[in-house]
């Protein structure tokens, strides 16, 4: 498990910035600069991909991988759910996601991987 020890610190760095990018897209929602969103919503779903992808190297090595993969499908249902609204131009719909369902989703989601990683990190 050692060797994963990086790759954890990695994952939980750009969980961090991940979320930064969402508050950031929020914000920018907020001022009505649309386009302007889109390239950082963009950057945000390759982040969540390469957690995603980091954890798969992961999952098998640690005690109890249910709560990542049950916070992870949800975190991939709220982003399918902003992407679709986005193929249909409908800021509105992406604004109220976001708000109300895809940060605080991301929020657990950082919690959960925090307190998983941590045992591990710390000892």
């Amino acid at each position: 498990m050692e060797k994963q020890l990086p790759v954890m610190e990695q994952t939980l760095q750009l969980s961090e910035t991940m979320g930064e990018g969402l508050r950031h897209v929020q914000q920018l929602l907020h001022e009505g600069k649309f386009e302007s969103a889109l390239p950082l919503l963009e950057d945000v779903f390759h982040a969540y991909t390469n957690i995603e992808n980091a954890l798969q190297s992961l999952l098998d090595r640690l005690k109890d991988p249910a709560p990542i993969q049950d916070q992870a499908e949800k975190m991939r249902g709220s982003l399918k759910v902003v992407v679709a609204a986005l193929e249909k131009n409908e800021y509105e719909r992406v604004k109220e996601v976001l708000q109300f369902t895809l940060l605080p989703q991301w929020k657990k989601w950082d919690g959960v991987l925090n307190d998983t990683f941590q045992g591990y990190l710390v000892s």
